[in-house]
C-alpha cells in the first residue's frame, strides 16, 4: 500500500492521499490474516468487507471504500503486470447521490454542554467545535493547522495553501465567542508542549483524524446524541446556517475553499420551511400587487 501513496502523491491533492490512507488501512486490517500477501486477496474478501460496511455506513460511504479498492487494484495490475484481479465479479455498491445532511444546531449544542471547559480536554473539545461550525474548515485543514496560523484578537485563521486540500491559501474567520474559546484553550494549551501544532492532545502531540472523530464520537455518547456527529456534517451546518442568513453561494464557496460552486451548492441542504421563508420575504404577489 505504502508504494502505491507514494506514488500517488504527485497527483493527488493532501486530502485525497488522506481518503486512500484511510480506506485502505481498515481494508487491511478487516482483513488481517486472511491473507499473507495482496495476491491472496480474492473476490470474496472484498464482497464480504463491503457486506459488513453496509451494516453501518450509507450506500454512499460504502461506495467510496469500493471507490478506493478499485484504484488500489488498478494501479496494482498496470505496475505489477498482473492478471490478479480480486474485483472480478464483485457488484459495485449502489451509491445514491442525495443532498448532503449537515448536523442539527441542537445537537452541536449539546455537544458544547457535554465539555468540560474546566480541563484542558473539555477546553479543546469546545474550541475545535465552535471553530468547526464558525470556519466550516475541512477536518484535514483543521488539524493540520499550527498556533503561528491564527490570530484570536483578530478572529482570524490564515490556513497556507499546503495545508488546504486545494493547495490554495486562504483565509477562515471566528465570530466572538469562537475567538473567546480559542484564547480560552490556547491559554492552557501554553504550559502543556512545545510543539508548533495548534491542536493538542493530553500527552502534547498534534491532534489526529482519528483522535478528532473519537473526540465526537465521545462527546456525542456523553451528550446523548443519536448516532454521532462527524466533522464534515459540522462543515455542512456551517454552509446551511451561513446561507440561511443570507450569506451568497460565492462568499460561501470561498470560505469552504471549493474549486466550484456546483459543489458548494450540494452542501446546502433546504427544507420546505426555508423555501417558504424566502417565498415569504419575495412573493412577487405580496411586493408588486
Amino acid at each position: 500500500m505504502q508504494a502505491f501513496l507514494r506514488s500517488k502523491k504527485s497527483s493527488c491533492s493532501a486530502g485525497t492521499l488522506d481518503f486512500y490512507t484511510r480506506k485502505l488501512a481498515e481494508f487491511l486490517l478487516w482483513l488481517g490474516p486472511q491473507a499473507g500477501r495482496v495476491e491472496d486477496i480474492r473476490p470474496q474478501h472484498i464482497r464480504e468487507f463491503l457486506t459488513e460496511l453496509a451494516q453501518g455506513h450509507a450506500p454512499g460511504g460504502v461506495h467510496a471504500y469500493y471507490r478506493s479498492l478499485r484504484t488500489w487494484v488498478n494501479w496494482c495490475r498496470k505496475e505489477y503486470d498482473t492478471e490478479w484481479n480480486p474485483l472480478r465479479n464483485v457488484q459495485a455498491p449502489r451509491a445514491m447521490h442525495e443532498a448532503m445532511g449537515a448536523a442539527d444546531i441542537e445537537d452541536i449544542k449539546k455537544l458544547l454542554r457535554a465539555c468540560d471547559h474546566r480541563t484542558f480536554v473539555g477546553s479543546r473539545d469546545d474550541a475545535i467545535i465552535r471553530t468547526l461550525l464558525d470556519t466550516g474548515l475541512r477536518a484535514s485543514e483543521l488539524l493540520r493547522l499550527d498556533l503561528e496560523d491564527t490570530d484570536v484578537t483578530e478572529g482570524r485563521i490564515t490556513v497556507p495553501a499546503a495545508k488546504t486540500e486545494g493547495k490554495v491559501a486562504r483565509s477562515a474567520f471566528l465570530g466572538s465567542h469562537a475567538a473567546r474559546a480559542l484564547r480560552r484553550y490556547a491559554a492552557m494549551r501554553s504550559t502543556r508542549a512545545e510543539s508548533p501544532a495548534l491542536w493538542l492532545t493530553q500527552e502534547g502531540t498534534r491532534m489526529t483524524y482519528a483522535g478528532l472523530h473519537t473526540m465526537l464520537r465521545r462527546l456525542s455518547e456523553r451528550a446523548g446524541v443519536e448516532g454521532r456527529v462527524t466533522p464534515h456534517e459540522i462543515r455542512k451546518a456551517f454552509a446551511t446556517a451561513m446561507h440561511r442568513s443570507g450569506a451568497d453561494l460565492e462568499t460561501i464557496r470561498r470560505l469552504l475553499g471549493h474549486s466550484s460552486i456546483i459543489v458548494t451548492q450540494t452542501y446546502l441542504r433546504l427544507t420546505d420551511d426555508d423555501l417558504h421563508r424566502v417565498h415569504e420575504a419575495h412573493s412577487p404577489g405580496d411586493r408588486l400587487l
